[in-house]
């Protein structure tokens, strides 16, 4: 969220930061600790503090909007990411 990279791409073209890794070893953590208090106050910070007041995707597909696409888009991504992990080839995991 703070870095100077414009988008999400395997590894930030100005920060260097490795977003692949990064997403990978978030997602395992947060699938590991799933259910326990910890996990349970980060998503109530994170929907509470830095989501705050942004529609979530049931109130947007109860409104009308259509976001079908975008949310196809982006577990397409995390499956093909996870198709090559280990294998050196890289996908970019959000446009």
């Amino acid at each position: 969220m703070l870095s100077e990279d414009e988008e999400f791409v395997t590894r930030g073209k100005n920060s260097r930061i490795d977003y692949q890794r990064d997403f990978f070893t978030y997602r395992q953590m947060l699938n590991t600790l799933k259910d326990t208090p910890y996990i349970n106050e980060l998503y109530l910070f994170y929907n509470g503090k830095v989501f705050a007041g942004m529609p979530s995707v049931k109130s947007a597909i109860e409104a009308g909007e259509e976001y079908t696409g975008s949310i196809a888009e982006a577990l397409l991504a995390i499956r093909l990411a996870d198709s090559d992990a280990g294998t050196g080839t890289y996908h970019i995991l959000f446009r």
